[in-house]
C-alpha cells in the first residue's frame, strides 16, 4: 500500500465522522466528487473533485477516492448554489446528458467501524437525476483490508454498468 493511501486511511480512522464521495464513470473518465454532511441523509456535493482518465490504474482510483473521503465532513453552506455553477464544476454541458452517459456509485465510509458500504446508483426513471440501484447488491469492505480492492471493483463495475447502459441505448 503506498504512503499516501496509508496517510490518509490514518487520517479516516482518527476522524469521528461518517464521509462519502460519488464516482461517476462515463467514457469520458472518472470523476470522484467529495460529499458533505448538511444533516443526516441529506449530501451535497462540492469540491475537490479529481477527474482520471478512464485508464486511471487501480491505485490513482484508490488515491482519488481516499483523497476525497478524507475532506468529506459537515458542512453549513455548499459553494456551488446553482444548476450552472454545478455543470461547470462537473465540466459538463447539461445534466441531462450527464445522466444519460454515465454510471456512479457512493462510496460511504463509518469511520468508527472502518467499514466501507458502495452503494450503486442509476439515471432515475424520469431521467432527472439517479437513484439507487436497489437491484443491485451492495458491497461492504474492510478499509484496512486491501485498498486496491475497492478500486478495481469500482473500476469493474461502472465499466460494465456503463458497458451494459450502451447496449440498451443501442438496442432501442
Amino acid at each position: 500500500m503506498c504512503k499516501r493511501i496509508k496517510f490518509w486511511l490514518c487520517k479516516l480512522l482518527y476522524s469521528h465522522r461518517k464521509k462519502s464521495c460519488c464516482i461517476s464513470f462515463s467514457s469520458k473518465g472518472f470523476k470522484v466528487i467529495t460529499l458533505y454532511r448538511i444533516f443526516e441523509g441529506c449530501q451535497v456535493e462540492d469540491k475537490p473533485i479529481i477527474f482520471l482518465p478512464a485508464t486511471a490504474s487501480e491505485e490513482e482510483l484508490a488515491n482519488a477516492i481516499f483523497f476525497c473521503l478524507g475532506k468529506s465532513s459537515m458542512v453549513i453552506r455548499t459553494s456551488i448554489n446553482s444548476t450552472s455553477a454545478y455543470l461547470k464544476f462537473i465540466k459538463e454541458r447539461s445534466l441531462k446528458s450527464y445522466y444519460q452517459q454515465s454510471v456512479a456509485c457512493i462510496v460511504k465510509l463509518n469511520v468508527q467501524t472502518g467499514i466501507i458500504h458502495l452503494e450503486l446508483w442509476q439515471q432515475a426513471d424520469d431521467g432527472r437525476g439517479m437513484t439507487p440501484c436497489h437491484e443491485q447488491s451492495l458491497m461492504e469492505f474492510d478499509v484496512k483490508d486491501n485498498s486496491q480492492l475497492l478500486a478495481k471493483y469500482v473500476k469493474e463495475i461502472l465499466s460494465e454498468r456503463l458497458a451494459l447502459k450502451k447496449d440498451k441505448v443501442a438496442m432501442e
